[in-house]
């Protein structure tokens, strides 16, 4: 289904609503409402309602690459244990319906109501050994972006005891807005290869920061 680029929109990095590889077409709230890309009227409901959001490609690959992802999954739930990787598996799926809800809601929906006193490092290893193996076997049922990547790995991270946050933000590449998400730890941009603050400007930060007000990033 085509998209029009229109004033005010911008792209997601990583996939494209047709299912290539490329950016997704994400509008702001309706002209003249002042809502913004992370408020009710700016989040992609109408795209999610019409198929434009992790619309997945109904094919698995050769007979060989099948194989090696059967294998690859039974080394990853021997290592890490079954129960995990379902609970991965199935949140992810699972995600586009959860899109549904306003951003801000979303996020206290998946930060847990009694966080742990401490800190378990052996489920926080496993599930980093776990959310990018799970994504990646899970296509293409399971859409690899940021966003998927950023909130799985909120959501169960935040139960392993860590104090993490939500970033979004937007930057310029070949003059589009490119919109990205990645969570941020002690300051720090964590589980990210590059510093994505070089590229991107923060736009929404969850939890809000001591001293933002309503809106800001810092």
């Amino acid at each position: 289904m085509a998209q029009h680029h229109r004033r005010g929109a911008f792209s997601w990095e990583g996939s494209s609503h047709d299912g290539s590889r490329g950016r997704r077409p994400f509008h702001d709230g309706p002209k003249g409402s002042g809502k913004g890309p992370w408020d009710r009227g700016g989040w992609p409901i109408a795209s999610i309602k019409r198929g434009a959001v992790f619309q997945p490609h109904w094919r698995f690959g050769s007979w060989s690459k099948l194989k090696k992802r059967v294998a690859h999954f039974h080394r990853l739930q021997a290592e890490n244990g079954l129960l995990l990787v379902l609970e991965i598996f199935g949140f992810a799926a699972l995600l586009p319906l959860f899109l549904l809800f306003p951003l801000p809601s979303l996020l206290r929906h998946l930060e847990p109501r009694r966080k742990p006193r401490s800190v378990d490092p052996e489920k926080v290893a496993r599930i980093e050994r776990c959310v990018d193996a799970v994504i990646e076997l899970g296509k293409p049922l399971i859409r690899s972006r940021c966003l998927t990547r950023t909130l799985t790995h909120f959501f169960f991270l935040s139960r392993a005891g860590l104090e993490l946050e939500v970033c979004f933000g937007m930057g310029k590449r070949k003059g589009e807005l490119v919109g990205h998400c990645w969570l941020m730890r002690g300051g720090a941009p964590y589980l990210e290869a590059e510093d994505p603050r070089c590229a991107y400007a923060e736009t929404y930060v969850y939890p809000q920061r001591e001293g933002a007000r309503p809106g800001e990033a810092t």
